[in-house]
């Protein structure tokens, strides 16, 4: 698989909000195309699209305005998007060996858990969450799916799409000093790599993401209900959470944090029921999946404990993991 990149000049500040009216385009239906995802990465506003094979990629940086996502940036910064020198992606399924997956509800910590863990010189991360490695693959993007839910399972997992999944992860990567794989991919030593991800999201996708790395390891972090509900309803007042622009039929317009199975009833409910719903809906759906998991690969946190004796909890994170 070939990992073509685009970098264009434009400020977090400003693009902000404009790369969620990105990610709320779908990928285009494109000869040899398997995803794209751009995002805001190191000053950089860098979009990354995965093809099948080079002539597929050539095509395509010949007419990338085909993709309206690429066209929305141009316009946005004002200057056309430079692609870089394309790579190889390495496929193998044992480049991502073990992966870690926090999953939580939204405003429970995962956050504080994650950026401790990634301090280790043993864990690779994407620098961020992983929406748009999962959702830039077409047939997983809400909009595609009638904006049911962000809920996913091994039933929407086939070859292609694992495939697709692990060569975007394996993209992203990099270590904590912010070198990625993709330049080490040959040296000695880097045959395979431990990851570290988290993305609320996942809380509706564990068994999708048991189905693509059937030797991944999982940390459920979980919070008080009245502080997470609480967290979540101030998150709702703030535009900074919006998830998806515009979600059909929905009387508020925009979307903020993770869209569960039968948001539809909500649509005469107050935000704090909404935001109730949606913390009780990823703890459900979390331990729903969790629970149909070996017990040796998944473990949990709580939250108080995590502020409360940090060190602790890492150290016993790490044991789980087998990190040192």
């Amino acid at each position: 698989m070939q990992v073509l990149t685009y970098n264009a000049a434009g400020s977090r500040r400003r693009m902000r909000a404009h790369m969620r009216q990105v990610a709320a385009l779908p990928t285009p239906s494109l000869r040899g195309l398997r995803s794209r995802h751009w995002r805001i990465d190191q000053g950089w506003v860098r979009g990354r699209y995965l093809f099948e094979d080079q002539s597929s990629l050539d095509a395509f940086v010949r007419h990338p305005e085909l993709d309206p996502a690429f066209q929305h940036i141009k316009d946005v910064t004002g200057n056309v998007p430079v692609d870089t020198k394309p790579n190889e992606c390495i496929l193998s399924a044992e480049v991502l060996e073990r992966p870690i997956f926090i999953i939580s509800a939204p405003r429970a910590g995962s956050t504080l858990l994650y950026e401790l863990m990634a301090n280790s010189g043993n864990l690779w991360t994407i620098d961020g969450e992983s929406e748009g490695v999962i959702e830039g693959i077409s047939s997983l993007h809400p909009a595609n799916r009638g904006f049911v839910s962000h809920r996913l399972t091994d039933e929407d997992v086939n070859d292609e799409t694992a495939r697709a999944i692990r060569a975007g992860f394996i993209a992203e990567i990099r270590d904590r000093l912010g070198r990625r794989y993709l330049e080490f991919s040959g040296a000695e030593g880097l045959a395979s790599v431990r990851m570290l991800e988290k993305t609320p999201e996942n809380s509706l996708r564990v068994a999708f993401l048991d189905a693509v790395f059937p030797n991944a390891l999982f940390v459920f972090l979980h919070r008080d209900a009245r502080q997470s509900v609480s967290s979540i309803l101030e998150a709702w007042h703030h535009e900074g959470f919006v998830n998806i622009p515009s979600l059909p039929n929905w009387r508020l317009g925009s979307w903020h944090f993770l869209l569960p199975e039968g948001w539809q009833e909500l649509r005469n409910n107050s935000l704090l029921e909404i935001a109730a719903f949606q913390w009780a809906a990823a703890n459900h759906r979390a331990l729903e999946d969790l629970d149909a998991l070996p017990r040796d690969r998944w473990t949990s946190v709580d939250y108080a404990e995590l502020v409360a004796a940090p060190e602790q909890v890492v150290r016993r994170v790490c044991d789980f993991a087998d990190i040192p």
